[in-house]
């Protein structure tokens, strides 16, 4: 029995997003939002999520202290192959995430393609993609990175898809994908290709960083501090000499 849909029959993709609730969210073109921290959706199979304009979803879930893998460090650049992602493991911290989901309205039989981007504020950066499995041959056949993060960010009671196809198919001539991420770290634009019973997820992984205003407040009591001492150092020594 196919699951009912959860449609939109406004869709966001032609606003841009200004959500200061959500953590670092500055703007996105090309997705519909959802703030889902509170597991309002608690299915994600393949019909369960779908948009009837054909968008991704970009959904909010939350933060959370972990550590774990990720198939790609955040470093710039743009990827359509495997072999230029720089996997890493993720130190124990605060990490925030965004799943973006992509499901073309019922089981088309051409592709559907969606393109857009997520900018993220100047105190966030990106550190890690998520997109394994992506399909049934290569690197992606054996590693899970989706399922080990949902397992993080989704609660216990969330139904995620199992499909071989679920992540990207970063070099599949028949249905590519493909991402990039800015020098900055901070803008992710994506390039997906989706068809029949076939979805694409991507999980984006941020961190903090300082605020620039805390950077300079911090550097200006240093070197008052520094001032502070050869004054004091000064003083000493004229003293002495006296």
């Amino acid at each position: 029995m196919r699951k009912t849909c959860f449609l939109l029959a406004l869709s966001l993709a032609s606003f841009p997003v200004v959500a200061s609730a959500a953590f670092g969210l500055a703007s996105s073109s090309g997705v519909a939002y959802v703030d889902n921290t509170g597991g309002a959706i608690t299915d994600f199979d393949e019909g369960a999520l779908e948009d009837t304009e054909n968008v991704p979803f970009l959904v909010f879930e939350g933060a959370e202290v972990a550590t774990f893998d990720v198939d790609h460090d955040g470093s710039a650049g743009t990827f359509t192959e495997f072999s230029q992602l720089a996997p890493t493991t993720l130190d124990v911290d605060n990490y925030a995430s965004y799943l973006l989901h992509f499901d073309p309205l019922g089981q088309p039989v051409d592709h559907v393609n969606a393109t857009g981007f997520v900018e993220f504020n100047d105190q966030t950066r990106i550190v890690g993609v998520v997109l394994l499995p992506g399909a049934d041959t290569g690197p992606e056949s054996t590693t899970d990175s989706l399922g080990a993060t949902d397992a993080i960010y989704g609660p216990g009671y969330t139904y995620y898809d199992t499909y071989t196809y679920r992540g990207l198919e970063l070099g599949n001539s028949s249905s590519p994908d493909g991402f990039s991420i800015a020098s900055d770290g901070r803008t992710f634009s994506f390039d997906l290709n989706a068809m029949g019973a076939g979805i694409d997820e991507v999980r984006l992984i941020l961190q903090a960083v300082p605020e620039m205003s805390s950077i300079v407040t911090w550097s200006m009591i240093a070197g008052l501090g520094l001032v502070v001492t050869r004054a004091r150092s000064k003083k000493r020594r004229e003293t002495a000499e006296a």
